[in-house]
Formats: structure tokens, sequence, C-alpha cells
């Protein structure tokens, strides 16, 4: 059973957004891996906040939560796994299986079971709601809210999750939850080993005629003394319960040697967190596997949410991370929000959302859906990482380009845009890159060298019809090492008419044409222009402030 889609409305800064995610195929490296990018506050962690809040009634005020006043206030989560009644069966209490299987609803095929959790005021957000496709609405069918959330299990790390804590072994850590799971399957697994330990601590602390037995006897006799002078006829006796394999894990103490052998408490935050993110792997595939004492393994449904995993983490180690994760997700669903590129590659391409902010509040680009060929582009993903993460992108053709046009923007205190310039290494197909901008809400252009207007350049293929009927008419050929036919002086005025008209119907397009030949005929090594020539830096400076007045902050 897998998270199949989520629906947010007014959590947050989430007003209204449907999300359907990727669930593993059980068998496709990457294949339950949800990757979220996108700038700071953006909703990223949110997402992953009102997934946790369906299952755990927050402890928090609802009016923190998001707008409770607006008309809808909920998030809803539909569920999908042919195991549904299999997971019912296994991990849901007797008298509430009925409630949860007659919330199964089929739909193309699928099996499908909705919930959601309203926080319109403090009454609803007590409340899982379960969904009746019989009666066509969601309803609190009495006592479901225990039995739901032991139906399946969340493990979440958020960005300021204190990795210490989570070393420690309380009820809700991850090593807390990972010793909880050892210590059922240790009851199981070594049944007979238990036994015997309970029958050495039954002797050892509650026989009579054990030493420390003795002497509480000893004690419990002048207590009753007291107590049947003062209060009335009583019995007294000390008794030792027997010891829990939870309630003694709680005082392990996990000790790392990395040189030096310490306890991670005294480790920095950076091993302290990988260590946790390690464990949490581990947990995550021991809990979907649970033996009964026949030693028949149900499937218990898992999802992994992480917050920032690349925190505290060495590039290296974060694609060595990355790389766990999708092997991970193979069978189990995983959640991330990532501002780092070591967390995005073309196998996985399909599994990224980009969020971002606009005038009508969050935008989530479900890259999966889009139609642009971007795996099969190994030019596109030369550079690719950087551009899920920019909202501005300047993109040129060549090394030179990319070194001396931001020198210029410097020189001329355009330091707006000295982080927006992408390398194209060669512009054959520049289109895509200006597509998948405009796809994902990213202000994207384009700088190209005058010879892209001639006859025989291939890049006319990125260019509208009406374009390329233009330089079909102003047939002229060129190349960049010798774009002369298309400059100024061997043009005339009629054709200088006709090449200049292209040019601005380009910049229409967010393409703009050097008119005067390559970045070497412009800038030099140091961003300053060839020969003071002030016609082609005013040039430069109508390009730049065109580009600049289009930034999204």
């Amino acid at each position: 059973m897998f998270i199949k889609e989520i629906t947010v409305k007014n959590f947050k800064c989430l007003q209204d957004n449907n999300v359907k995610f990727r669930v593993p195929d059980g068998h496709t490296y990457g294949s339950g891996l949800n990757i979220f990018v996108g700038e700071n506050n953006s909703g990223k962690s949110s997402l992953m906040e009102a997934s946790y809040f369906v299952r755990n009634k927050p402890k928090k005020d609802v009016k923190r939560l998001g707008s409770s006043d607006a008309d809808e206030s909920y998030v809803e989560q539909v569920f999908v796994g042919g195991d549904m009644l299999e997971v019912i069966e296994n991990f849901v209490q007797e008298n509430k299986k009925q409630a949860f299987q007659n919330c199964i609803e089929t739909e193309n095929g699928e099996k499908l079971f909705r919930v959601l959790r309203s926080f319109k005021n403090e009454e609803d957000v007590k409340k899982i709601l379960f969904y009746s496709p019989t009666d066509k609405v969601f309803s609190n069918p009495t006592g479901i809210d225990a039995p739901f959330q032991k139906f399946f299990q969340t493990s979440n790390i958020w960005a300021d999750t204190n990795p210490e804590s989570e070393s420690k072994f309380g009820a809700t850590t991850v090593c807390g939850n990972l010793l909880s799971d050892i210590s059922e399957k240790f009851k199981i697994d070594h049944n007979t080993q238990y036994d015997n330990f309970l029958k050495a601590f039954q002797e050892m602390f509650n026989d009579d005629t054990s030493g420390l037995q003795s002497d509480l006897n000893d004690v419990a006799k002048e207590t009753e003394k007291i107590l049947n002078k003062q209060f009335g006829d009583a019995k007294l006796r000390f008794y030792f319960d027997d010891p829990e394999p939870e309630v003694m894990f709680k005082n392990i103490k996990i000790f790392v040697n990395d040189g030096e052998e310490t306890e991670i408490s005294e480790k920095g935050h950076g091993m302290q967190r990988a260590v946790i993110l390690s464990l949490l792997q581990v947990y995550a595939k021991r809990i979907t596997e649970l033996k009964d004492k026949n030693g028949n393994v149900s499937l218990k449904p898992h999802f992994l949410f992480i917050d920032e995993p690349e925190l505290g983490l060495h590039p290296q180690a974060q694609r060595k991370l990355f790389d766990a994760l999708c092997v991970l997700s193979t069978s189990h669903q995983v959640f991330i929000t990532t501002h780092s590129e070591n967390f995005i590659s073309t196998k996985v391409i399909e599994n990224v959302y980009k969020f971002s902010k606009n005038n009508t509040g969050i935008g989530i680009y479900d890259i999966g859906k889009n139609t642009l060929k971007l795996a099969e582009n190994r030019n596109f993903f030369l550079h690719h990482h950087k551009l899920f993460f920019a909202k501005n992108a300047i993109f040129v053709e060549g090394i030179d380009d990319f070194e001396r046009f931001p020198l210029f923007c410097q020189n001329e205190g355009m330091i707006e845009i000295l982080k927006d310039f992408h390398l194209l290494s060669g512009c054959g197909l520049f289109r895509i890159f200006l597509d998948f901008c405009k796809a994902f809400g990213i202000n994207g252009s384009v700088i190209l060298d005058v010879d892209v207007l001639s006859v025989t350049n291939n890049v006319r293929k990125n260019f509208p019809t009406s374009v390329l009927n233009k330089i079909n008419a102003l047939n002229k050929t060129a190349t960049r090492k010798n774009p002369s036919s298309l400059l100024e002086d061997h043009l005339s005025a009629e054709e200088q008419n006709k090449k200049m008209d292209i040019i601005n119907e380009l910049k229409g397009e967010n393409i703009f044409v050097l008119s005067e030949g390559a970045i070497e005929q412009y800038l030099n090594s140091d961003g300053t222009v060839v020969d003071g020539d002030s016609k082609k830096k005013n040039e430069l400076l109508g390009i730049f402030s065109v580009i600049k007045s289009k930034i999204i902050s």
C-alpha cells in the first residue's frame, strides 16, 4: 500500500494543491522516490507536514496550521494498493477491520482508500475522516483514530531535527522505533532465550529465598505493622514486573569509531546525522517485514520522509546516500526535499517536483507529466542540476560567453543576474532549455551569436516558422569564425533592416542575438568592451536591461 496522491487546501502556504506521487513498482531503481525541489519557503516541507498531519493529530493551535477561516481547510490523502485487504487484516484490530474494509473503493482497477483531516476548528482537527464509496461522504467511525495510526508507519527527519535527540531511544525517535521493532522480533525469534531470561530474573528478584526479596520482605513486614496499627489490616508485598526488552534498550548507548571511539553525542552534527540517516534506512527495511509466531511474514506499509538529506554531508556522501535511497525506493515509498544537485539524476528525472511561488500562491510542477524528453537529451543534463533550483536562467553558447558576460554585468553594476548564467555547450538544441523554463516557471533567456541567422546554421530549427521564413528571405551564409556576410558593413540598408527585424522578433521569444558577431567581437577577457565600442556596449546594455527587467525575485 502506498500514498497515491494528496490534496491540500489552505494548509500553511499551500492554498490549493493536488500532487500525484510516484509509487514503487518492486523492481525499478528509484521508482518510489519523490524529490521536491525549489526555493526556500516554496512549500516543499509544508507538503511533507501536510502528509504527517493526516496521520498525526497536531498538538499546536489549529490557527498555526493555515487559514482556518477559509471555506475549505483540510488535507486529503489517497492510498493505493492491491494488498490493502491484507494490510487491514494484519495491522487493524479485529473490531475495526470492517470499518476499514467498508471504505475501500475500486477505480480503474485500483483499490483506493481515502482519508481526510480538517482544521476548521479545534474539534474537526481531532478526527480522521474516512470516505465511504457507498454513501459518497467522509465520516468519522467511532474509535477509528488510534487504529488508523497503526495502519501504516511513517518516519520523518526534518531539516531542524536534532540528530542527537534522534539517537536516543524515546518512543517517537528513529532509534526508539527501530529498537521497539527489534524487541518485538526478539521475543518471537528468541522465545526460548527470552523465557530463560525471565525465569532467571524471577529467581533473582522475586524468589523469597533471594537476598533482595528477603530484604524487601523485611521492609514489607515493618510497614505492615505500622499500616495495621494506624489504618487497618492489610498485607503488603513487593514484586518486580518482567522487564520488557524495549524498556531495557533505553539504556543502550551508540558508540561511533571514526578513528576515535566516543558516544555519538560527542561527534559532530554531520556524523550524527549520517548515523541517523543510516539507521533510518535499516528501520525502513525491517519495519516492513514482521513475522508472527508461526514464521509468517506480514508487510506493513512504511513511508520515509527526509527534509534536506544533504545537511552536514560531504558531496560524495550525498551521492552515496542518494543512490541508497534510490535502491530503497524500489520497494519503499520515499519523499525528500533538497537544495542539492547531488539528489537529482537522469535515471529518476521524472520523479522530480518543482515548487515555486507565483502570483496565485504555490505552484507545484510535476516534471514527470511534462512532454519534454529530458532524460533522452544528454546535452541538457550536462547542466540540468542547477536549473532545477533556478528562478532565472541566462543561457550562453560557449565558455568565453560564460566567463565574459558576467564580468561585463559586474562592471556595469548588474550584480542581480551574475548567478543566473548557464552554459549551453553548443546551441544546437537550445529550445529545450527555454521550453523547460517555460514549463516550470523559470524566467529563461538565450544569447546567441549572429551566425545563427545563416541559412546553413542548424540552430534555425529552434526558431518559429515566421523567423525561418525571414532568414531564408535574407539568404546569407556565415559561420561563427567568419560571420562577415551578416555584419552591417556587408549588408545593404534593406538587408540590414531585414536582419534587425529578425533580431527584434526573436527578442520577443527571449532569444537575443549579437548583431555584429560573437563574444570575441564584443568583450575582452576582463569583461571590458573591445576597443571601447560604444555601439556594442549599448547593445549589450540593452540586452541585459531587458533580461534584468524580467527577473523573478
